[in-house]
């Protein structure tokens, strides 16, 4: 188990292998309850073979875009443990408006939920409201949909300049990346009570 109860799980494999993703479904001892969630993440071919957990890795998530992981976003919400409460997701832009395209989206126990679907970022915010469970947290992955969309008088440079933020009325954190495009951000969002 990693930090706050997360899963950890660290898997060698003594062979060449492409990337894969796969999905681990926990269930609760107590089969009448719904509290079941599921969690995605990444595999990659690497050269280690250590398992060191640090406050980047926690959690088991790994993203397969350049500029690192997200998080984890500590967002602090009112109410208690279960109760559902608001949080504000936004992507901008960081650098010139050149056309970047975006996609995020939102994991818990029931599946993945869009936040952005192919959305194209300018430099003001695009927020969006999503719904949560206080106590709980969530995955959150931004995918690049393209590297540049040659917009603008900017360098043109084939690289996504993404920038999101994660907020509720009590906290607000962010985190930028510059990645290719096609590929995929990940990180943990803890949604934590007041």
């Amino acid at each position: 188990m990693g930090v706050d109860g997360r899963l950890y799980w660290c898997y060698s494999l003594a062979r060449q292998w492409a990337p894969l993703e796969w999905r681990v479904v926990l269930y609760p001892s107590n089969l009448e309850t719904d509290d079941t969630f599921s969690y995605r993440f990444s595999a990659e071919q690497t050269e280690s073979v250590t398992c060191e957990r640090n406050p980047e890795n926690d959690g088991g998530v790994m993203g397969i875009g350049s500029g690192g992981n997200f998080g984890p976003f500590n967002i602090y919400v009112d109410g208690s443990q279960g109760q559902q409460a608001q949080i504000a997701i936004g992507i901008r832009d960081h650098a010139c408006e050149d056309g970047d395209i975006v996609s995020v989206y939102i994991g818990d126990g029931y599946g993945d939920r869009a936040v952005f679907t192919n959305r194209e970022i300018f430099n003001d915010w695009d927020e969006r409201l999503v719904t949560v469970r206080a106590g709980y947290y969530y995955q959150v992955r931004a995918v690049a949909v393209n590297g540049t969309g040659f917009k603008g008088t900017c360098s043109h440079r084939d690289v996504n300049t993404g920038e999101m933020r994660v907020r509720s009325n009590h906290t607000s954190e962010t985190s930028i990346w510059e990645a290719p495009g096609g590929s995929e951000r990940a990180g943990i969002v803890n949604i934590r009570t007041r």
